[in-house]
């Protein structure tokens, strides 16, 4: 297979996944328009450069006179949020099997800690520095945050 054709199956794969992926959360839609601007949103969202919302999608997809429309999706009742979030599940758990030990899916936690200057700011507290690092101190001011997460394999 020449490495050009190579690409462009992939690509086509990525694209098939995507489609389907995207495709699954359509019965959360009430009307094909909102699932539409669904499907523009998180295309702009993966191709975009920067984050700064509904900004950052249209600047990606170069919609900028279709700005009203795009902040009118994140307010419409065309769309449901729990139809979309148990479609979104049965499409990863139909795609995605759990990894499992022992009997139990793997969960998987990262944590950030972000230092603020203030002690006296909402929740700034004492945190451990786990950097081997000797020039920094062993304790900092600052905010700790993590999401939990199922690990799972793609198809």
């Amino acid at each position: 297979m020449v490495p050009h054709q190579a690409t462009e199956n992939y690509t086509n794969d990525v694209m098939k996944f995507l489609d389907e992926a995207i495709g699954a959360l359509r019965k959360a839609s009430s009307r094909k328009a909102a699932h539409g601007w669904f499907a523009a949103t998180v295309l702009g969202m993966m191709i975009g450069m920067d984050r700064l919302g509904v900004t950052s999608v249209i600047r990606a997809l170069e919609l900028a006179p279709r700005y009203d429309s795009a902040v009118r999706l994140f307010r419409s009742k065309a769309w449901n949020l729990e139809d979309a979030e148990d479609a979104r599940a049965g499409f990863v758990a139909e795609n995605a099997p759990l990894v499992k030990v022992a009997g139990w899916p793997v969960q998987v936690m990262d944590g950030t800690k972000v230092l603020k200057e203030g002690w006296r700011m909402p929740a700034v507290k004492r945190l451990y520095q786990e950097s081997g690092n000797s020039s920094k101190a062993e304790f900092i001011g600052g905010r700790a945050g993590g999401l939990p997460c199922t690990w799972s394999w793609f198809r």
